[in-house]
């Protein structure tokens, strides 16, 4: 199996600078796109000027650090959707940061939080819903992918 996109990777994706080889090994059910969406919509949670993006560093989870030195984090499970943050992902994160140069204070976006420490604030983020092959072909075809659990238009008729 191959590597799960890196989160910086897929920011370098999403805001246009050259494609970091991470982006090349995503795993065949993964897209960069979507991967780039869910970072675009993390640090889109932050004022700008707080926060500078960490697009040329490859690591796994960091994507930002804040003006005050502390770091962002994204969980991205191996199919490049919303992962759940565990211990072993936290060791990682504080790796990242102490490689990095951060304070100890970790901003995780994640699916779910399965463990709690001191330190981490976390967030969390909805998964989108899976794309099927028949989304795929609708979207070929140029014909939008119903909205799930979306309510059924309302025709009117006139009297």
């Amino acid at each position: 199996m191959n590597n799960p996109p890196s989160a910086a990777a897929a920011l370098q994706y999403a805001v246009g600078a050259p494609a970091a080889p991470t982006i090349a090994a995503i795993d065949s059910c993964a897209s960069p796109r979507h991967v780039a969406d869910l970072v675009a919509t993390v640090v889109a949670g932050y004022p700008d000027s707080d926060l500078t993006t960490l697009t040329g560093h490859h690591y796994r989870y960091l994507i930002a650090r804040t003006r005050s030195g502390e770091g962002i984090y994204l969980v991205t499970a191996a199919d490049g959707d919303v992962g759940d943050f565990t211990e072993e992902i936290y060791e990682a994160c504080v790796r990242e940061g102490e490689r990095e140069g951060l304070h100890p204070a970790y901003h995780i976006h994640s699916r779910y939080n399965l463990f709690a420490t001191p330190g981490v604030y976390w967030t969390q983020l909805s998964t989108a819903p899976a794309r099927s092959a028949t989304d795929d072909k609708r979207a070929k075809m140029g014909r939008p992918t119903p909205a799930v659990n979306s309510p059924r238009p309302t025709i009117s008729h006139p009297h």
